[in-house]
């Protein structure tokens, strides 16, 4: 989930490793400071995802730069939140 919140991860410190960062001058899509939360990722069937877009109830706003898709990835990797059988879910290749 992206949130521009951010008090939240700057008081209880240990989420912050839980987050990413987006430098919101680099996104034309972004308008404040924002973080994606990796605290609580859902698995949700690819057709729901299709009809909430069909729906008009969400859209693709833009695409992460690579070095953030990076910092993505390495925050998935190590999360105390995401359960081990549901990286293969999350993550391509080798997720140990």
């Amino acid at each position: 989930m992206a949130t521009s919140k951010l008090d939240r991860f700057r008081t209880v410190i240990h989420l912050a490793n839980e987050i990413v960062e987006l430098d919101h001058s680099r996104y034309g899509f972004l308008n404040r400071p924002t973080a994606l939360d990796f605290t609580s990722v859902k698995r949700m069937a690819l057709g729901d995802i299709s009809a909430l877009y069909a729906k008009g109830l969400t859209h693709v706003a833009g695409q992460l730069e690579a070095d953030d898709l990076a910092r993505c990835d390495e925050v998935i990797r190590r999360s105390r939140f995401i359960q081990p059988r549901i990286l293969p879910l999350i993550l391509p290749g080798d997720f140990v």
